[in-house]
């Protein structure tokens, strides 16, 4: 079985990125999603995972407040629930985290119009690798 989950909201801080020991890119960005319940304005945010060819794009070209696109899947904790983890305050919090198979840019931050740019794809291989080609 196989699931996937669309994201439509503005990036809240610039991109985290790091390399794997194996020399592999990996961004994290947060993107706070606005949803109303009743009358009221609610929103989530959403740790989002890119990898290898993705994450290069998120790492040179997104910046805070671009509203993005993100598709992708859901990656849960070892029970398949939110991750649990404990602030540092001794809080204990849940995240919902994304691993993107793909990310467009809707607007940039600052801009008034739409400019629709999508970042390379990845495509999971028959060895479960993450890829991303042009």
């Amino acid at each position: 079985m196989w699931h996937s989950i669309s994201l439509v909201g503005r990036v809240v801080r610039d991109p985290d990125t790091r390399y794997t020991p194996a020399g592999t890119c990996v961004s994290n960005i947060t993107v706070a999603v606005d949803y109303y319940f009743r009358e009221e304005r609610r929103t989530i945010w959403i740790r989002v995972t890119t990898w290898e060819k993705l994450a290069e794009f998120v790492m040179e070209k997104i910046t805070k407040g671009a509203l993005v696109v993100v598709e992708g899947h859901l990656s849960p904790g070892d029970d398949g629930s939110p991750r649990i983890w404990t602030d540092k305050d001794g809080n204990s919090r849940a995240s919902y985290e994304v691993t993107a198979k793909t990310l467009r840019v809707l607007v940039w931050k600052g801009s008034s119009e739409s400019d629709r740019t999508e970042g390379p794809k990845a495509e999971e291989t028959p060895k479960g690798d993450v890829v991303a080609p042009f």
